[in-house]
């Protein structure tokens, strides 16, 4: 019998955990992968100058935000090593407001968003990636999902080992990453740096697939169960 309270509660609506995980983990990946970590990446020379120094020198700090905005970010939109990611950025919000904003949840404190992001990745933390995600589907599909995202991140940059160093977009790595934009529409550039940014992705997924069957090969095997006595 439904509760008289069914429409009010929006039952007719299907429930999924799964997706509700799903939704949650690509709309925090998503936003703090472009709205804070691309800008970081993009603009390193920049921002280090006046990024928080949180005990390890400026540059440390802020490779290790990066590793989390961007990587771990990455990480958990596909739902690879999706809880690994969600720690690091717990860590990562949780040094940002205490650190940074001073625990000031005000708005001129600033410390509202690492607060809601905190939240986010704490759930994921104790709830998993769910069915719809790469942890979901397996082992070694979450480690080729983990060398796909490593991929993507990486090849760019790799890309700019390979490019002539006499074109104007080429004189510095972080001249290079800011630059994005104009290299991949660039008629010098843009093909030799997809190649090269499609080919690592490429590879790195196969590597971490094939390292991901090897170590889940054993775990696949059948096991035979007596049946039980009459």
């Amino acid at each position: 019998m439904k509760s008289k309270l069914w429409i009010v509660n929006l039952g007719f609506i299907p429930q999924s955990v799964n997706l509700a995980l799903l939704f949650l983990r690509c709309a925090v990946g998503i936003s703090m992968l472009t709205l804070h970590g691309w800008d970081k990446l993009t603009g390193y020379g920049t921002v280090v100058e006046h990024f928080p120094d949180i005990g390890v020198g400026r540059h440390l700090s802020l490779m290790m935000a990066l590793f989390a905005e961007v990587v771990c970010s990455g990480l958990l939109v596909v739902g690879a090593l999706s809880r690994f990611a969600a720690a690091v950025l717990m860590i990562n919000m949780s040094v940002a407001l205490l650190m940074v904003h001073h625990g000031d949840l005000s708005h001129s404190g600033g410390g509202e968003p690492a607060a809601l992001y905190l939240f986010a990745y704490i759930t994921i933390l104790l709830a998993g990636a769910g069915r719809y995600s790469a942890d979901g589907a397996g082992g070694p599909w979450a480690f080729t999902a983990f060398g796909l995202v490593a991929g993507i991140f990486t090849g760019y940059p790799i890309s700019y080992h390979f490019q002539p160093k006499t074109h104007p977009f080429t004189g510095s790595l972080e001249t290079y990453l800011a630059k994005i934009t104009q290299v991949l529409h660039d008629d010098d550039l843009a093909t030799r740096a997809i190649c090269i940014w499609a080919a690592c992705a490429l590879v790195f997924a196969l590597l971490a697939g094939v390292i991901g069957r090897a170590l889940y090969r054993d775990r696949r095997q059948l096991v035979a169960v007596d049946p039980a006595a009459p």
